[in-house]
């Protein structure tokens, strides 16, 4: 399923804007646009003057976006990836994960119900198998 289909962006306009003066000041970016580009930075692990610049040259990005018409111009400029950052912040991007995980579950739940239905046993599959993890990503203090 493509992200874009998952990420609730009702949510992320909800988050975006709750602390914004209606207005006043200069027009802010799109929260559908901000949201993104987060959303991006963090998938392609990119620096925030990366993203920009590869949003600027990709236009599945920029649909991605909600950006009708593919541009050479960069949407924003880079420095706003921090206020980006802030408007949402942690706990606000904790609840656009959990919302995209969900929808994500309520997509693949018809498969495992067609799957599970074409079982003549209604009992759920053993836990066979073995799982090998790799510390290499845990925090460890190497040094002493």
């Amino acid at each position: 399923m493509a992200l874009a289909q998952l990420v609730p962006w009702e949510l992320a306009e909800e988050i975006y804007h709750a602390d914004l003066c209606q207005n006043s000041g200069q027009p802010i970016v799109p929260a559908r646009v901000a949201l993104g580009a987060l959303l991006i930075k963090e998938r392609q692990g990119l620096t925030d003057r990366e993203t920009v610049e590869t949003i600027e040259e990709n236009p599945y990005m920029q649909f991605f976006l909600g950006i009708e018409e593919f541009t050479q111009e960069p949407p924003f400029d880079a420095s706003l990836m921090v206020d980006f950052r802030e408007r949402f912040g942690e706990e606000g991007m904790q609840r656009i994960a959990e919302a995209i995980a969900l929808a994500s579950l309520k997509e693949s739940e018809p498969e495992a119900e067609t799957e599970s239905k074409s079982d003549d046993d209604s009992e759920p599959p053993a836990n066979d198998g073995q799982l090998i993890t790799d510390a290499t990503c845990a925090p460890a203090a190497l040094c002493q």
